[in-house]
């Protein structure tokens, strides 16, 4: 009976450590599968912050392609990159035209030629319109800077003493499309020339050496107004 006994109770311990060690498995087991499953939903939702940014990345390029693109149709008209335009004023020449190449968004550069009274006159500058970007508009402001003809002194009967100076000249305008259609504008122009003394001291000496006289003083600002046509 002792036998029995003894038989009996190393079996139920045996079956008693048994189940412990399956408990404590199961435990160990359960604990790396679910630190698993928290990294993969971090995964997750950091590729879901990846694409937004991607999404965010791609709609602020989009955005400047197009102010990028507007900027060559500020004004009402279809791009333009060549333009050529007939007035009046020093940004004509005088009495003549104008070529234009936009070589940026509304940054130009020009050359005006004409005829200015005493001879023929031509400017060399560069245009910049001052737009928002928004949208296309009716009526667009400018800033130009040229050298070229500035001031004139004209001698009637007296040809020989009549005399073009040149200089640097600056100026604010507006180019005005007024319809979509067409591939015209008008632009008017206020022009600010800076004047060599050179100019005063010639006249000087017309009037005190050549008893010449004048009927108006050089005006401190010019005008200008013309019609522009897009090329291309």
């Amino acid at each position: 009976m002792k036998r029995i006994a003894l038989i009996l109770a190393v079996a139920l311990a045996l079956a008693f450590e048994a189940n412990a060690g399956r408990v404590t498995s199961s435990e160990c087991i359960s604990v790396p599968s679910s630190d698993t499953l928290i990294h993969k939903a971090d995964s997750e939702q950091a590729s879901g912050l990846a694409h937004i940014s991607n999404d965010t990345t791609f709609s602020e390029k989009h955005q400047d392609a197009t102010r990028k693109n507007e900027g060559y149709t500020s004004l009402a008209m279809t791009r333009e990159a060549f333009s050529v335009g007939f007035g009046l004023g020093m940004d004509y020449g005088g009495i003549g035209s104008s070529i234009s190449y936009y070589f940026a968004p509304d940054i130009a550069l020009f050359f005006a030629g004409g005829y200015a009274l005493a001879d023929f006159g031509y400017n060399v500058g560069a245009k910049f319109r001052v737009t928002s970007g928004a949208k296309p508009a009716k009526v667009v402001p400018y800033l130009l800077g040229m050298y070229g003809y500035n001031a004139v002194v004209q001698v009637n009967n007296k040809a020989e003493y009549s005399k073009i100076f040149y200089g640097v000249t600056f100026g604010v305008g507006i180019d005005f499309k007024p319809f979509r259609t067409g591939s015209g504008y008008w632009t008017f122009g206020l022009l600010v020339p800076i004047r060599d003394s050179k100019v005063d001291s010639y006249i000087d000496e017309l009037k005190n050496e050549h008893g010449v006289t004048f009927d108006n003083d050089l005006f401190p600002v010019g005008f200008s107004v013309g019609y522009r046509f897009v090329l291309e």
